[in-house]
Parts: C-alpha cells; structure tokens; sequence
C-alpha cells in the first residue's frame, strides 16, 4: 500500500509538476523529539478558491521513520495557498517531511531542523531523583497535624470507653452514682456559703444552719428524702440510723461512722443553745466545716464500697 502510494505521488509530480513551499514559519520555533509543532508555509504555484478548506487525509501520505503526521490543512485565502502541517519529529538535525499533492499538484513541504537536546545541555544522562520541595514550616505542619489526630483519637477512645462503662452499668448503679454527686453537691454549696458567714453570722444561727444542712445530706443518703431528720433530734436521728438495716447498706453496723454522727449533731446542739451571741470563733466553725465534709467523704466511701 505504502508503495503504491509512494508510487502514484511521483507519477503525479512528473504529469502535472512539483511545487516547493515558500515563507516557512515552525512554532514552536525550538523543537526537540517528541514535541508537537506546526509548520506553516505558502505555495505561490498553487491556485484555489478563495475561502477553500481542505484537511488532505494522513493515511493517503507517504508514511516517514523520521517524523509522524497529524494532520494536513490547505487554505486559500486572498490569492494565496497556505499549508499547515502539524507533525511529531522523531530525529535530530534537518528533517524533511513527506510530500502530498492537492489538487493533482505535488506539494514539497520545506526543510525543519529538530533541535537537540544533548547538544543544548551538554547532558547525554537523565538526572538522578529528587526530593519533592517542601515549603518551609510544611515539616512541622505536618507533625501538627499527626500530634492533633492522635489526641483526637485519644480522647475519642476515653470517651467511648466511659460511655460503653455507663451504658453496661445497672440503671440502679447509675441512678445512685448521679444521687450521690447531687446529695455531696448540695451540702458542699451550704458549707462554703457558710463558711463565707463565719465571721457575720452569730453562733446559735450559723450551727443552726450548719445542723439544717447535714441533717438533709444524711436524709438523702438513708433515705432519699431530704426532710426525714429536718426536725428530729439528735437521739431519734441516732435511733433511726441503727434502725435503717436494710436501707443503710454497708454502713449497717459501722458503729463508728454512727457515733461520730451522734458526737458531731451532740456538739453543734450543745454549741446552739449555750451561747446564743456571737462569739467571735471563726477557726472552730471552719473546723467544723471541715468536719462536716469529711464525714460526707468517710459516708460516700462506706457506701461504694
């Protein structure tokens, strides 16, 4: 086929003649191997229509090792023929592309030189591999970025560990967990209010206060019911903690636990109602303050246990 083709281009350029091309212009003007260019030139000797439009088909073109046709354009325009032949060279040096006939004429495109690369750069060997640039302060974005997932994924963990814990626990568990924090929360809210008025506030009137407010911490925690001892005496109080066997739980028969209840509500009575004018002792209310929290803490821990 090639030499059929080969064979009826050079009986086309004997019968009706051969036809150079004229004002060449390659873009890019520096070509290498493998790049894409355009060569564009004038055939004076070739005469069509104005406005005539022909893309010349490639495979009907005598196919060439040294370059690769992609297309042919023939355009006529004010009297003048213009070709466009875009093509991939494939070898160094001057490079001389096939010729084509339009119209039964034979065009002969002129001579290209292909640009070198080696010559240009003096390099016969590809470069050895390169890091990827890096902006500068990317490293330690990057570590930024590692150390703030990893806390995310840490905290996460903590997270869905504590909720598996809750939802495994017994509702009954729960229930009493979040009882005990709002029964410690209450008293420990009345005992800095208090001791915020040790030093405005007169005896008998702050220990009544402080009496009112332990008595409704042990009401919730024996009975859940705030005022079970709001107006019982230090003896019933005592008589109904012994009695509260089954309610009372762990802290049944911690006798020692008991008395210092009775020996705290025995002080804070006494202290009441034998002098009823202020004194002026802030250190022993804060004391007892401190006291009063203490025997929540001992109470809390006697009941998880």
């Amino acid at each position: 086929m090639r030499l059929h083709s080969f064979l009826c281009v050079c009986l086309l350029g004997i019968v009706c003649g051969t036809i150079s091309g004229e004002e060449a212009v390659l873009v890019p003007r520096e070509v290498f191997v493998g790049d894409r260019a355009q060569l564009t030139f004038t055939v004076s000797g070739l005469e069509l229509p104005k406005g005539t439009l022909i893309e010349l088909p490639v495979s009907e073109i005598v196919s060439s090792f040294d370059a690769t046709l992609e297309s042919v354009l023939v355009t006529s325009e004010s009297g003048r023929t213009t070709v466009s032949v875009f093509f991939i060279p494939w070898k160094t040096g001057t490079l001389a592309l096939p010729s084509f006939v339009v119209e039964k004429v034979t065009v002969v495109p002129p001579e290209v030189r292909i640009s070198s690369i080696i010559e240009k750069t003096g390099r016969d060997s590809l470069e050895p591999p390169r890091p990827p640039l890096l902006v500068p302060g990317t490293t330690w974005l990057v570590y930024g970025y590692i150390a703030a997932v990893v806390l995310v994924l840490v905290v996460s963990g903590v997270v869905i560990v504590r909720f598996v814990a809750w939802v495994s626990a017994d509702p009954r568990d729960r229930r009493s967990a979040r009882y005990a924090r709002y029964r410690t929360r209450i008293l420990l809210r009345s005992l800095k209010s208090l001791e915020k008025q040790a030093c405005t506030v007169p005896e008998a009137v702050w220990y009544g206060t402080l009496s009112h407010a332990f008595r409704v911490y042990l009401g919730c925690v024996y009975a859940s019911n705030p005022s079970l001892f709001a107006s019982a005496t230090r003896g019933e109080i005592v008589e109904q903690l012994s009695g509260l066997g089954a309610l009372v739980g762990a802290l049944v028969g911690a006798v020692p636990c008991v008395q210092d209840i009775d020996s705290f509500l025995l002080r804070i009575d006494l202290i009441r109602f034998s002098a009823p004018v202020f004194s002026g002792r802030v250190d022993e209310r804060l004391e007892d303050c401190a006291l009063v929290r203490a025997l929540a803490e001992r109470i809390e821990k006697e009941l998880s246990a």
